[in-house]
């Protein structure tokens, strides 16, 4: 199973740094962090976009509800970190690169544009209750999610395979 909060205090830090900085108060966030609330952030831009996706995808990706196998679909179809699990929602949000969202196109999928907000987990919670990390919190762009792995998850999905 994977273990999202990042072993090193350095990693960590650089984490909390970045993911907070999402909002226009980094200090809020990381006061809602310290209380073990998530914090809402914009979805889209500076640091990254959010695609929302239906847990009925991965999960028919997957063909199952299973966490461990979900992750090994996600890695199979090159997801291997930022990726979000809001179980009262059914959804998943997955983070990628800034800018998706202008050119994201696929119906019934939505790439959430700057106005919608994320509850965003701390870089620490990675089991339920509540909003929780599926998969190791960004510390950089250069974690972020490629959207092209995004949509052949989607596809998969959507065709059952």
């Amino acid at each position: 199973m994977n273990t999202p909060y990042p072993a090193a205090f350095s990693e960590r830090r650089q984490a909390v740094e970045w993911l907070a900085s999402q909002s226009n108060d980094p200090r809020r966030v990381r006061r809602e962090w310290a209380q073990d609330r998530p914090a809402l952030v914009r979805a889209a831009g500076p640091r990254f976009d959010t695609i929302r996706l239906p847990a009925a995808i991965i999960h028919r990706t997957a063909g199952t509800t299973d966490r461990d196998k979900i992750e090994a679909t996600l890695a199979e179809r090159g997801i291997t970190t930022a990726v979000i699990i809001d179980r009262p929602r059914r959804n998943h949000y997955i983070l990628v690169l800034p800018g998706t969202h202008k050119m994201w196109n696929l119906h019934g999928i939505e790439c959430l544009p700057p106005t919608s907000r994320i509850a965003l987990p701390a870089p620490h919670r990675a089991e339920p209750p509540g909003t929780f990390w599926l998969l190791t919190p960004p510390g950089d762009a250069t974690a972020l999610c490629d959207h092209r792995d995004v949509l052949r998850l989607i596809k998969g999905g959507q065709t059952g395979e």
